[in-house]
């Protein structure tokens, strides 16, 4: 899903349940179709869509999980038609079906979502398991969020005098608006002779078992066709509706510098240890070129005494003691220059790091 459109798909859901949310909150005050506790069920159920409609992406950042965008779609257009059409339109009360139509959907929704959750789970601990363990626990699971929502649904029509498991007869005469705590409409008369009929005393029990007989229907149909594609290997419906974990992001640029101001260094050392050869090279030489020169010097200078014979002998003796401290002192220099450049060298090298 790209991004400008995951974005515009969470703005659009949550401009259409805030209007569902404005009219339910319109509705306690001004007469409208859904007046009275069916403005209490739309809000109830309006703020569930939203947490509803965000589930898949707080399960993204909590357990660090990828769903894929066909669930969280799924999931959108489900809770589009429950709330929107079917309690805001009022859906279940124009058409006798919407109800059933809206649990066999929920069972296939489940199932799938059963089914998912099997395989990842079997999938994680890596063990081989059969498609048909997979397809009952998905089927048992679809099961338990229906008989949960039932669970539900009479909770809400307790706590809030709703009308969710819609035991309240919708013929005109008997009619009371929605609202489970008031008495119904009519006479003894009409009571009478709609509960003394089989509609009339099996109408509370009618709809929840309809509505989980429709949720095992949804789970069957589902579960079939999931054990087909799984026997089809179709890689393509689990990348369509599968989710899995993410997997942690992994750095690997910092240590490519380190090994890389590792080899600098190394190459200014072998750099410096050419040049302190090259300078005892041409220190060596310097050397024996002074020797050679202070051997010459000698010689005239003791052809020098042997011709005046009335120089001082001081004066020599200094001489040689001034031309012997001569090449010392070039090689101090040359040091210097030296310890000066491989000290430069280092700071580079450390800066570099």
């Amino acid at each position: 899903m790209n991004k400008a459109f995951r974005i515009s798909f969470y703005a659009l859901n949550i401009i259409i349940y805030l209007v569902c949310i404005i009219y339910g909150i319109i509705s306690f005050f001004v007469e409208t179709p859904i007046s009275g506790t069916q403005a209490i069920l739309v809000l109830i159920e309006s703020f569930a869509a939203l947490l509803g409609v965000f589930a898949p992406l707080l399960l993204e950042k909590i357990f660090n999980m990828r769903i894929s965008y066909a669930i969280t779609i799924i999931v959108s257009i489900f809770i589009f038609l429950c709330v929107v059409l079917g309690e805001v339109f009022q859906f279940y009360y124009r058409f006798n079906f919407w109800d059933a139509l809206i649990h066999v959907f929920g069972g296939m929704f489940l199932a799938l979502l059963g089914f998912m959750i099997g395989n990842l789970f079997f999938r994680k601990r890596k063990q081989k398991s059969s498609v048909m363990v997979i397809a009952t626990f998905a089927f048992a699971f679809g099961l338990m969020c229906g008989m949960l929502w039932e669970a539900i649904e009479f909770s809400l029509d307790s706590l809030f005098g709703t009308n969710m498991q819609k035991f309240i007869p919708e013929n005109e005469e008997l009619w009371n608006g929605g609202n489970s705590f008031e008495d119904l409409n009519g006479t003894d008369e009409d009571l009478a002779n709609f509960f003394r009929t089989p509609e009339g005393y099996k109408f509370a029990l009618m709809d929840t078992m309809t509505d989980t007989m429709c949720d095992f229907v949804g789970g069957i149909l589902m579960c079939s066709y999931c054990i087909f594609m799984y026997r089809r290997d179709d890689t393509h419906f689990y990348r369509m509706f599968n989710f899995k974990k993410r997997k942690k992001a992994t750095i690997v640029a910092e240590p490519k510098t380190v090994i890389n101001t590792n080899e600098n260094l190394q190459t200014t050392e072998n750099v410096n240890s050419l040049t302190v050869e090259k300078i005892q090279i041409e220190s060596t030489k310097t050397q024996v070129t002074n020797e050679d020169l202070d051997n010459k010097q000698n010689q005239a200078e003791l052809t020098e005494e042997t011709n005046s014979p009335n120089e001082n002998s001081a004066n020599i003796e200094t001489r040689k003691n001034i031309k012997q401290e001569q090449p010392k002192q070039s090689k101090q220099k040359d040091m210097v220059k030296f310890q000066k450049q491989n000290g430069k060298k280092k700071n580079h090298a450390k800066s570099k790091k």
